[in-house]
């Protein structure tokens, strides 16, 4: 699962910006603010019913290499992926990926590393990307999380993989290079573009006579009738903190647009302590007050809140569009989704969509075995693997990927239409916070979801930021 989680940084360093850092921030952020003006041009893609047999051709090779590597290697890769879920088919491509890769260069091995719970993997790789054993290649994240491990020389520049292998040059537009671009270099791309929606069971909305919601009053009136029969209203396993993080994002653009959004994530003023944030908090945590998240909502583990939604006991489950496919696996075309709806009298408007880009992979700097770990990442990249990627659900973040029409889901094809048609969106707020920030921005809602004080919350959240943004 391609998360905007919490990476934990040392912060010591970045507490201490010296005025160039600085600077590199507001031109990264200024990047930032046209890519959310742009993700529309991304690449679109599907979700088969089943797992399809992998093809490989001559043309997936990395082109002009007969052989990678003369002598036996081994190629360390690390990601984040549940293997025991066949519908999680970002592990499903990776396994793909390696075997293909073998079977076409005996010589090479690609030892993988893949731990399920996406919290516990960014801890493990953060320790080894510090103390400088990352693996050869590795999932990573985009925008400011992925700054930090840049800026410490972990990250191995990517610019020359768009000359040695030209097909990486014609998919990956421009919009796919910014979120993983540090000071004019490319040091990660993402395999896909996502955006954060509102999933819902079209057979419980029509058993009771629920219609999707245009406004708040009409999604809280939701609400209130699924606690009356039982059912969870929107499903949340926030033991995974980003999750709650996302409807206080959806409400703050409802109800205040995007004028303090942009002071705050894209110009980096620390105004958390503005009453904006604060109210948007206390509405919050009037949501879990009225029932609209699963009970104890911080205690309850993702996977179990998802099988709330894939199992009918769940009306909705807010969540990324890499998550249609499985979603659409267990509900067929039962399952919708529909944006935030409208709040009475605010600013923003359901129009405007959370948009962004994952599935990062880059390649360590300290490898010692580049010119291999190159290879396998321009394979990754090739046409037929963005194709397969594609055909499993994912919206890519290539272009001019054909796809299968028989293999893509109604629902891809209705969430690509809805996202690549908006010409107003904004970033996932985590991710362009950066590592700390992002981390302790979550925590932020994780612990007003909980009952703590939205005012003292963001108090807190404040100081921080102006240590962090102003030195």
């Amino acid at each position: 699962m391609i998360l905007s989680v919490a990476l934990s940084l040392p912060r010591k360093r970045e507490n201490n910006y010296s005025v160039k850092e600085k600077n590199m921030k507001k031109k990264i952020c200024a990047a930032l603010l046209g890519v959310c003006m742009l993700f529309s041009m991304s690449g679109c893609s599907g979700a088969p019913s089943s797992v399809p047999t992998p093809t490989v051709s001559s043309s997936t090779a990395p082109q002009g290499e007969a052989s990678v590597s003369e002598e036996p290697v081994t190629i360390k890769f690390w990601y984040s992926a549940n293997e025991s879920d066949p519908t999680d088919y970002w592990g499903v491509w990776h396994r793909e990926n390696i075997k293909l890769f073998q079977e076409m260069y005996p010589n090479v091995t690609i030892e993988p590393t893949v731990i399920g719970d996406a919290t516990q993997y960014l801890t493990k790789i953060t320790a080894e990307i510090a103390a400088g054993n990352a693996p050869d290649v590795f999932q990573a994240w985009l925008f400011g999380r992925l700054t930090p491990f840049v800026e410490a020389g972990r990250i191995e520049p990517l610019d020359d993989l768009f000359e040695k292998y030209p097909e990486m040059q014609e998919i990956i537009p421009e919009t796919s290079r910014v979120p993983g671009s540090v000071d004019g270099k490319v040091y990660a791309l993402p395999c896909q573009s996502s955006g954060e929606v509102i999933f819902y069971n079209k057979a419980i909305f029509e058993e009771n006579g629920f219609s999707v919601p245009h406004t708040y009053e009409e999604l809280k009136e939701i609400v209130a009738k699924c606690n009356e029969k039982g059912i969870i209203p929107i499903g949340m396993g926030n033991d995974c903190v980003w999750l709650g993080s996302v409807p206080y994002s959806m409400y703050f653009q409802r109800k205040f647009g995007n004028e303090l959004y942009n002071k705050v994530l894209i110009e980096q003023q620390a105004l958390f302590d503005s009453e904006e944030f604060i109210e948007a908090g206390q509405e919050l945590a009037n949501m879990v007050e009225l029932g609209f998240f699963t009970p104890n909502a911080n205690a309850v583990k993702a996977e179990e809140a998802q099988a709330s939604f894939k199992e009918s006991r769940a009306a909705m489950y807010i969540d990324g569009t890499w998550r249609a496919a499985p979603y659409y696996e267990a509900l067929g075309d039962d399952l919708g989704f529909f944006n935030f709806p409208n709040v009475e009298d605010g600013l923003g408007s359901s129009s405007v969509w959370i948009k962004s880009f994952d599935g990062g992979l880059a390649i360590s700097a300290d490898s010692t075995k580049k010119d291999v770990a190159k290879a396998f990442y321009a394979f990754m990249f090739s046409r037929e693997r963005q194709k397969a990627y594609g055909e499993y659900g994912a919206l890519l973040a290539t272009t001019g990927i054909e796809l299968d029409p028989d293999k893509v889901s109604p629902i891809t094809q209705e969430l690509n239409e809805a996202l690549g048609s908006t010409t107003e969106s904004f970033g996932i707020w985590d991710n362009l916070l950066g590592t700390n920030l992002g981390a302790e921005f979550n925590k932020t809602t994780q612990a007003i979801i909980g009952g703590k004080d939205p005012a003292e919350l963001f108090a807190t959240l404040n100081k921080n930021a102006q240590l962090e943004w102003e030195g």
